[in-house]
């Protein structure tokens, strides 16, 4: 399996479909992927060895965290410790969501900060609001933003 050029005369609607063209859109892909001599190149961006061990230039640990770490607090797919804000929503189990507006950034003691962020957030943790234990503060736990 080569690269090979689809001429414009060969995918035109009048052409007929022949096995040398339908190869070559079966190979053409591979082609690109394995970087053959005249396949159009993949930016060094996406040539992710998601195979490898994880630690290289281009690993997928390599990629996934460099774009992590790009990041503002409270964007789509970041984590923040939170604690709901108001006492009616007495439990959150994992996998549960929440609009930002009844959330506040925390530290692990629970303590509000005042700010809430914006968005969906999904606990990843247990939030329990116990009035009794905490004095009137829920738990903190880790929400992941997914919208």
């Amino acid at each position: 399996m080569a690269w090979r050029d689809i001429a414009d005369s060969e995918v035109d609607p009048e052409s007929p479909i022949t096995t040398s063209l339908a190869q070559a859109w079966r190979d053409n892909p591979i082609g690109i992927a394995n970087g053959d001599s005249g396949a159009p190149r993949i930016s060094s961006d996406s040539a992710i060895d998601w195979g490898g061990s994880g630690t290289g230039t281009n690993s997928a640990s390599t990629w996934v965290l460099s774009r992590t770490s790009e990041a503002s607090v409270g964007a789509v797919g970041t984590y923040a410790v939170l604690v709901t804000n108001t006492g009616d929503l007495p439990f959150l189990d994992p996998g549960q969501t929440r609009s930002g507006s009844y959330l506040d950034y925390t530290n692990l003691s629970g303590n509000l900060s005042g700010s809430s962020p914006s968005g969906t957030w999904m606990v990843m943790g247990i939030v329990n609001y116990t009035d009794a234990d905490t004095g009137g503060a829920a738990s903190a736990s880790l929400f992941l933003r997914v919208s």
